[in-house]
């Protein structure tokens, strides 16, 4: 009962923030207007989500941790159920959650799987905040004193976070019992090669680019005047805001942050921040419903007794 409240509650709140935002302009015109449409964008979007999902499972895979890994094949599949459930419920980590759970009791692997998607995002949030700085030092655009001290205050908690728990585990995991779940999630920390963080680490950043270029050619195809370095500076604020768990699945925070960021700019409305966020949802959409699919399929298979067990690759990696 309490979690159906919170969902509506969230679902409330979204359709307010939605409807203070789309209060002063023509939402016909922002719905149906495609004249500006510059068509040649269409195929981008959808591109970079496949691209997306398809480093986020790769980045799954190689933080996996120890021991024999499933292919490649089932944690695109497991991404996409992911992203099913995280349109489905009102927090996106909510599918992050699922895919966890499910892959975990699915291979066997509950731990590996929950760490490796904990890391991936926290390496995901990592990514973002240094190519926001990356970007603020490149560019000249206008970002307000009190934004950058909460992400300043946002980039110290994740690198500092990051390096104590690499630096401390070696030394904790010793002094813990071993049959602790402390332990455990430090033996995890010691089982994935460096060489792996790195690759996690890196694969964090093109998943990002990919998002950027996302949010850019979404802007292009419904006509607005943007440039990829606005999208660099901006576009990691807005992603960030959507982790406040106070709307469902970010609707109306993701179009009103990217309205207030680019609105100094000439070219950049409110109405085609919408038609940019429709494309959004419409690609989320997609790999969303994808998921649902084999997710059903996953099930059909389970209950007939015909699922057949994932193959193992001969390499961990």
């Amino acid at each position: 009962m309490k979690r159906l409240i919170s969902i509506l509650i969230k679902a409330a709140l979204s359709l307010v923030i939605l409807g203070w935002f789309i209060r002063t302009f023509n939402i016909t015109a922002a719905v149906f207007d495609l004249s500006q449409f510059q068509w040649q964008w269409s195929w981008v979007p959808l591109v970079c989500g496949v691209i997306q999902v398809t480093v986020q499972a790769v980045r799954w895979r190689v933080l996996y941790g120890g021991g024999a890994v499933p292919r490649l094949q089932e944690f695109i599949r497991f991404t996409l159920i992911g992203y099913f459930f995280g349109t489905l419920l009102p927090w996106s980590l909510g599918g992050d959650a699922v895919k966890a759970v499910a892959f975990g009791k699915r291979h066997n692997g509950m731990l590996n799987s929950s760490m490796a998607v904990l890391f991936g995002r926290i390496f995901g949030i990592t990514a973002l905040l240094f190519l926001f700085w990356g970007s603020y030092v490149v560019v000249d655009y206008p970002v307000a004193k009190p934004v950058l001290l909460v992400m300043a205050l946002l980039t110290l908690a994740a690198t500092g976070g990051l390096i104590l728990v690499f630096k401390s585990s070696g030394v904790i995991v010793k002094l813990v019992p071993k049959t602790s779940r402390i332990h455990r999630v430090l033996n995890y920390l010691q089982t994935v090669p460096t060489s792996r963080w790195i690759q996690g680490a890196l694969l964090s950043v093109v998943n990002q680019l990919a998002m950027f270029l996302l949010i850019y050619s979404s802007l292009k195809l419904v006509g607005a005047a943007v440039t990829m370095p606005m999208i660099f500076l901006y576009a990691p604020l807005t992603t960030l805001l959507l982790f406040l768990p106070v709307s469902f699945s970010g609707l109306g925070i993701r179009e009103a942050s990217l309205t207030y960021f680019l609105a100094p700019f000439q070219g950049v409305t409110s109405e085609l921040v919408v038609q940019a966020s429709m494309v959004n949802y419409v690609v989320l959409l997609l790999l969303a419903l994808t998921g649902g699919a084999l997710f059903l399929l996953l099930g059909s298979a389970a209950k007939n007794g015909s699922l057949v067990r994932c193959r193992f690759s001969g390499s961990d990696q």
